[in-house]
């Protein structure tokens, strides 16, 4: 059934809860709630339709039970309007069972466990498909699962076939921490094109009598399937090692696999692991011969890592191996769920580095930086000054800057789709940006401190690495270079270029804060509506006592047309009844014609004038006239002021030359009138 109801904005959801009940009849309040479909008709106010359902509240459910290969099911009965954190006392009542926190509720066919804070009709779940299991049963039967599919899994070159790009390559392929692939181009090479978390993947092995391959199906729709191949019988025999049978490669629950805020002590931004890790490496293993090159003990590093994620109070600086807290670092930035670099930013950052003009690289590379979460930037920080430390005894450690880009850089940097041959041709440009992250660290990760210089004389570029400015212009000085040429850009100018300039026609302004700057142009700009506004209030005044002018004028006009039509009358009949006077008709008419014109033109300057001062009015206001613009249009103004002043003269000439003769005349008209 159905029932359409009018509803308003004050409309409230218990008022439409009781006009559907009262429209069916029979129901009971208190046995239905209120719901909005999920993925149907949203909720709207604008005259549009809007679909919603009266639920019945309680339900029956069958509910099945999963632990292990244990199966059971018991009919529940569900109150929908409630979350589904609300089920779980009542199926540890149902079910017996004596740890309720350690189940889930899932969806049939999906294996993403269902959140707690949401109801069933929010979720789309249908009833039938609703069901409860044991979490660490369900994760180690993943397990299992996994760990039969890595024996069909071979540790050695192969053939690497991106099915849908079409694309092929041979690398070397092995198991790294017994949780992750790593491709490399060459078996001696020591740092991986590409690693894959096994988790990320579903393996599926093909034995055929012509060859045996292995398939990796990405768990996200949109990446690629990829396929291995062994390249020798020999290979085929060397099968990978089985994963560890109590663990599962993706942690979800710890600081391994969690975001940065995860390992952070109250207040702090630096997570502890990430700290404990450089102090000791500061402290016992700067001078260390291949120190995050060469491996570390693997069972230790997998130690570390479940007492870190189980919250245990770790100390590092007990360990006796310093390649090893090199590795469980590695690792931990490694198993991070987004690059400290982030997704969002992957290919900018690949655009910035491949910028072939060297300032315009470093300015894209600060920009992006600071268009990093907080955490990330503190934490990106931490490291590059770290690992500036270290590079400083490459002579000892053997650890150059280009070492150090090419082991942090893939686990800084990656892509949120995995493509291999994506991601070897990306590889140059991803150890670049970490190699300039540390020859430009100063100017990268330096204080957000602005350096602006004004312009003492004009200077015009003589080459295109050049840009040019006029005297008293603003620049933002990126760079101060000993040879006496600086870099940078106009300042407030979102595109402006940026280029050389010679330092000595320029002269630095004192440097501030982006507070400080922030605090003082806020300060400008109040100024400036300040100042509009008063001005703005002044012509306002103006106007008013322009517009009163013109209307005494048009008035004054009005009445003195009047009386000359009168006086235009008397004297005609005069005229008529004496004939010597008949010249003067024509020079009265000549007369108050001009006198008319005197009118008229007084009248258009009046108009002409206030017309003119808001002209001004809009000129002066308008933002984006040019100040030249502005002169410009205010002559042309006071051009056109000239000219009606000189109209006005020529008239007011004529007038009184008129008006002398006519003064002759009305003396010979005197002494006929008194005859």
């Amino acid at each position: 059934k159905t029932a359409a109801i009018t509803v308003d904005e004050s409309t409230t959801v218990q008022n439409l809860l009781d006009n559907l009940i009262q429209e069916h009849g029979k129901l009971k309040p208190d046995s239905y709630f209120l719901y909005y479909p999920a993925g149907k008709t949203k909720w709207v106010l604008n005259n549009k339709d809007s679909i919603l359902e009266l639920l019945k509240k309680y339900q029956n459910v069958d509910l099945k039970l999963v632990s292990g290969k244990m199966k059971s099911s018991q009919i529940v009965l569900v109150d929908l309007s409630k979350p589904l954190s609300f089920l779980r006392p009542l199926i540890a009542r149902k079910f017996q069972i004596v740890d309720p926190e350690n189940y889930g509720f899932f969806n049939l066919g999906h294996d993403a466990e269902l959140p707690l804070n949401k109801t069933i009709p929010d979720l789309g779940v249908p009833l039938t498909d609703l069901y409860i299991e044991n979490i660490p049963a369900k994760k180690k039967q993943e397990e299992l699962r996994r760990q039969e599919a890595a024996k069909e899994i071979l540790d050695g070159t192969f053939e690497v076939t991106a099915k849908q790009q079409k694309k092929k390559g041979r690398f070397y392929v092995k198991l790294e921490d017994k949780e992750e692939f790593s491709f490399y181009k060459q078996k001696e090479d020591d740092t991986p094109v590409l690693t894959l978390k096994l988790s990320d993947y579903d393996l599926v092995p093909h034995d055929t009598k012509s060859k045996k391959t292995v398939e990796l199906h990405s768990k996200a729709k949109q990446a690629d399937t990829i396929v291995l191949k062994p390249s020798t019988d020999e290979e085929v025999k060397k099968w990978f090692d089985y994963i560890h049978e109590t663990k599962g490669s993706a942690q979800s629950e710890g600081i391994f696999g969690a975001p940065l805020k995860a390992g952070c002590k109250e207040g702090q931004n630096i997570p502890d692991i990430v700290e404990q890790a450089i102090k000791y490496i500061d402290e016992r293993a700067l001078e260390v011969e291949g120190i995050f090159r060469l491996s570390g003990s693997q069972i230790l590093i997998e130690q570390y890592r479940d007492k870190f994620n189980q919250g245990v109070d770790v100390v590092l600086a007990h360990e006796n191996d310093p390649h090893t807290v090199a590795g469980l670092l590695k690792l931990y930035f490694r198993e991070m769920p987004e690059p400290i670099l982030t997704y969002d930013l992957y290919d900018s950052f690949l655009a910035a580095q491949a910028e072939k003009d060297t300032e315009k690289q470093r300015f894209a590379l600060r920009t992006l930086i600071r268009q990093l979460p907080s955490i990330n930037q503190a934490v990106l920080t931490y490291l590059m000054k770290f690992l500036i430390r270290v590079e400083r005894y490459a002579d000892v450690n053997m650890m150059a800057i280009h070492n150090l880009a090419t082991v942090f850089a893939p686990n800084l940097l990656a892509p949120k789709v995995k493509n291999v041959f994506k991601m070897v041709e990306d590889t140059p440009l991803v150890h670049g940006i970490v190699n300039s992250f540390l020859k430009e660290y100063d100017y990268l990760f330096k204080e957000d401190e602005i350096v602006k210089a004004k312009a003492l004389y004009e200077y015009i570029p003589n080459s295109e690495n050049e840009i040019g400015f006029a005297k008293d212009a603003i620049l933002f000085v990126t760079q101060q270079r000993a040879d006496g040429w600086w870099v940078g850009k106009l300042d407030g100018i979102d595109d402006a270029k940026v280029g050389l300039f010679p330092a000595s026609y320029v002269k630095v302004v004192p440097a501030v804060s982006k507070r400080q700057q922030f605090i003082e142009e806020l300060g400008n700009v109040m100024d400036q509506v300040k100042a509009k506004q008063t001005s703005v209030r002044q012509l306002k005044e103006e106007q008013a006592q322009l517009q009163k002018e013109i209307e005494n004028i048009e008035k004054a006009t009005k009445t003195a047309k009047t009386e000359n039509q009168a006086l235009c009358a008397n004297l005609a009949e005069v005229i008529k009844a004496n004939p010597d006077l008949a010249n003067l008709a024509s020079k009265l008419e000549v007369f108050f014609t001009e006198r008319a014109s005197v009118q008229t033109v007084r009248t258009a300057a009046a108009d002409a004038k206030a017309a003119l001062l808001s002209r001004i009015l809009l000129v002066v206001n308008d933002a984006k006239i040019t100040k030249a613009q502005k002169f410009k249009d205010l002559l042309q103004i006071i051009d056109l002021l000239i000219r009606r002043a000189t109209d006005e003269t020529e008239v007011r000439q004529k007038d009184s030359e008129t008006q002398g003769q006519i003064m002759q005349s009305l003396a010979a008209l005197q002494i006929v009138l008194k005859k």
